[in-house]
């Protein structure tokens, strides 16, 4: 599974525990492997506190780009 899927999946969980359940791999793992995303990157896409994630504006855009490609790729196919 690559770092955009996971990135994703945080996304449409809204959390890196449910999204590591959904992966069938542990939290830690999704951390780890969204914060080498965003130092690959060079730029923050989550907004982590405690309680909650937020996507920053270059997280939104990434999640869109991510979204529209996947979409394109498969039309009328949304990719889980």
């Amino acid at each position: 599974m690559d770092e955009l899927e996971i990135f994703m999946a945080v996304v449409e969980e809204r959390g890196f525990s449910a999204a590591a359940a959904r992966l069938d791999t542990t939290r830690a793992s999704v951390s780890r492997r969204v914060k080498a995303l965003e130092q690959r990157l060079g730029t923050r896409l989550l907004q982590r506190t405690t309680r909650n994630i937020q996507l920053t504006e270059a997280g939104v855009d990434l999640a869109l780009r991510i979204a529209i490609r996947w979409t394109s790729d498969s039309p009328g196919l949304v990719k889980n």
